[in-house]
């Protein structure tokens, strides 16, 4: 996975092909379908359903019809109470005159929804109660009854519209692939290893490690605030966050005196620090990771090359160890960052008169396997550093700069270039940035925090696992820690710059024809900022490519294991990310949704368990009910009819009371005809 070998010091001669631009990312197909548990909402209201976007609006369709139904079933058990309510007061009006209490108990009994309901109460005050005084009891009764019916048609309407709320989203969890996990070459290297099979080994992890760089660089442009330009490799609405944040300083120079270039030592180095950051805003879905922290430094300082060039006798002899005879020594140069554990410098060669831009990044993720020279150790026990150079010598300038990373001070003429102005060039053969990187790592679990580390120190899983989370410590929390620090470890300045060349340089947008037509005040801070938010949108995608990695060629790489890790599987079942094709629900509402429909159904039968129950105590709630059904008044009507014994040509214009109380006018027997 992350070498900390001396082969991690490579320089861009190594690149020998050009890696494959990996497309945009579909991640419909690591999505997981079915009930899961986002605990950044909570253990109960963190219950969730995800199902493609289709499924889930029939779904909620769904839904809404039954809470309609369940207003239907609501409308019947508060009728049954309100038909009871009402009972005192029809034996109180009980006398044949306008507006009876009566005709409302009917209505109530046999409308079976509020809107019904609503409809008839008005038809029925226009009709029978014409005659009844505004402010009259019984029409103080006929008008309350009306408000309550639409209070409770109106509550329902609302909680149909209410139930399409239950879609919090498109927030998804992923799902175990075959492809799911970290790649690394494939390569097994011998422990007297050669110099071909380390090449082959380095270019294989270095390929992969360039792919996601241009992924990240790709996201930055789209997504990260003044350097956003458009859509990249992924929407921005795609990950929990869309950036990460991070605030900038100057500092104190972080190496040996007479190292840093800046002479104000004081303000020669620029700070880069994202705060705490929660493993939940790298959507990593565990019931810690609201309550786990990193957070992320980096220093960096333009350094001056002088204590770090070889001579040219060692030029020379360099230039015998490899091999390369009839060339001219004066026309390369020799430097060294760092020191092999044999003792000898991990030296790189260069051209003095190499053409365009050339950006040649160094690193060391531990100081401790692979020490860096004298003049760039600090008083840190531990830190990953991080060293980029830049030369240009036939890059052309419109005007001349101090800028510690493009000193533009000497002029030329620019006749001999085919131009009618005066150009300039860069007068130090090299120009260098180094960068300490570290990584801190927090738990309100345990309330513990790690001492500021390098990056690869934050990979002693078992200690930090056991410090972070305690007893507490599970597979999902393990994972996120792992996943957490493996990012860490992916987000130096060095891999934003590795094997870019000119394309990592933000200066390179204002490149034409070999001239350099613009450079921005401090265009050194433009150029470690734009590094910087590389590494982060490394730290926010890394997530998404072990979840999500391109058909990747088995014949050359394999995945990465170690018996420290927690099971891969877990590992790919953790990462939150949004999904345009999917639509996540809450389950606990849907369930709770359930539950009242079916409870709401089963009391609206109240009237006819409580006849089979318990019969004799609610016989004097039941029998009224009964009474005014319609299928009953209508049976009543009939019976009346039968037994009236009037004659074709009688006429008879009365209004007659049934058994049951219900006042039914009658027409004369002669109109009825």
């Amino acid at each position: 996975m992350h070498d900390k070998s001396p082969l991690a010091v490579i320089g861009n001669s190594y690149f020998a092909q050009k890696p494959n631009r990996r497309p945009v990312m579909n991640l419909s197909s690591v999505v997981y379908i079915g009930f899961w548990t986002d605990y950044q909402r909570g253990d109960i209201s963190g219950l969730m359903l995800t199902l493609d976007t289709r499924s889930a609006t029939t779904l909620m369709a769904i839904l809404v019809i039954l809470v309609g139904f369940a207003g239907n079933r609501s409308w019947k058990i508060w009728a049954f109470f309100l038909h009871a309510m009402y009972h005192p007061l029809n034996r109180l009006f009980q006398t044949p005159v306008a507006c009876p209490v009566r005709h409302q108990q009917v209505i109530l009994r046999n409308t079976e929804t509020a809107g019904g309901a609503l409809l008839s109460l008005a038809s029925y005050t226009f009709n029978f109660c014409r005659g009844t005084a505004i402010f009259s009891r019984k029409m103080a009764t006929t008008v309350l009854l009306a408000f309550f019916v639409f209070a409770h048609y109106g509550a329902f309407v609302v909680f149909g519209v209410l139930t399409s709320k239950i879609s919090v989203g498109n927030s998804v969890r992923s799902i175990d692939t075959p492809d799911c996990g970290e790649w690394i070459s494939n390569i097994t290297l011998p422990k007297n290893y050669t110099r071909e099979e380390a090449l082959q080994y380095e270019l294989t992890n270095a390929e992969l490690m360039l792919n996601d760089t241009v992924d990240a660089e790709s996201y930055v442009r789209g997504c990260y605030g003044q350097l956003s330009e458009g859509p990249g490799v992924l929407d921005c609405r795609t990950l929990p966050q869309r950036s990460l944040p991070y605030s900038t300083q100057m500092n104190r120079c972080p190496f040996q005196d007479g190292t840093c270039l800046i002479k104000d030592r004081d303000r020669s180095a620029f700070t880069m620090d994202t705060g705490n950051i929660s493993f939940s805003q790298l959507g990593l879905n565990s019931k810690f990771s609201e309550r786990l922290f990193f957070r992320r430094r980096t220093v960096c300082s333009p350094i001056t090359m002088e204590p770090f060039l070889y001579s040219r006798q060692n030029v020379q002899t360099e230039l015998q160890d490899t091999n390369k005879t009839g060339v001219d020594p004066e026309a390369f140069g020799l430097y060294a960052f760092f020191k092999y554990p044999s003792g000898k410098n991990a030296s790189y060669l260069f051209r003095y008169n190499s053409t365009g831009y050339d950006v040649t990044a160094f690193y060391t993720l531990d100081t401790d396997i692979l020490p860096p020279l004298p003049p760039l150790q600090t008083p840190v026990s531990s830190y990953t550093l991080s060293v980029i150079t830049i030369r240009g010598p036939t890059i052309l300038f419109l005007k001349n700069s101090s800028d510690p990373l493009f000193f533009v001070q000497s002029e030329t003429d620019g006749a001999s270039e085919g131009y009618d102005l005066t150009l300039y060039r860069m007068s130090r053969p090299i120009n260098s940035i180094a960068c300490q990187e570290m990584a801190i790592l927090c738990s309100d679990v345990t309330h513990y925090c790690t001492n500021w580390t390098g990056l690869a120190q934050t990979m002693l899983f078992g200690d930090i696992i056991r410090d972070l989370l305690g007893s507490q410590a599970d597979d999902e929390g393990s994972s996120a820690v792992v996943l957490a620090s493996h990012a860490l470890v992916s987000s130096t300045i060095y891999q934003s710059v590795m094997g870019r060349t000119l394309s990592a340089l933000q200066a390179s947008r204002y490149l034409t024809n070999n001239i350099q037509t613009r450079l921005a005040d401090e265009q050194w801070k433009i150029e470690l900022e734009g590094w910087f938010c590389i590494a982060l949108a490394r730290i926010q995608l890394y997530g998404l490519r072990v979840v999500k990695t391109p058909a990747p060629d088995h014949s050359r790489i394999k995945k990465y294991s170690n018996e420290s890790l927690p099971d891969v599987k877990k590992m790919c079942n953790i990462v939150k990310f949004h999904s345009a094709e999917h639509t996540t629900l809450s389950a606990t509402w849907i369930i709770i949704i359930l539950a009242f429909v079916v409870l709401v159904t089963i009391f609206s039968f109240g009237d006819s368990w409580m006849a089979f129950v318990w019969k004799k105590g609610t016989e004097g709630l039941l029998k009224p009910w009964e009474n005014n059904e319609k299928l009953r008044l209508l049976l009543e009507a009939e019976q009346m009819e039968e037994s009236s014994g009037s004659s074709l040509g009688e006429v008879k214009n009365t209004s007659e009371v049934t058994e049951t109380g219900f006042l039914i006018p009658r027409k004369p027997v002669s109109e009825r005809q």
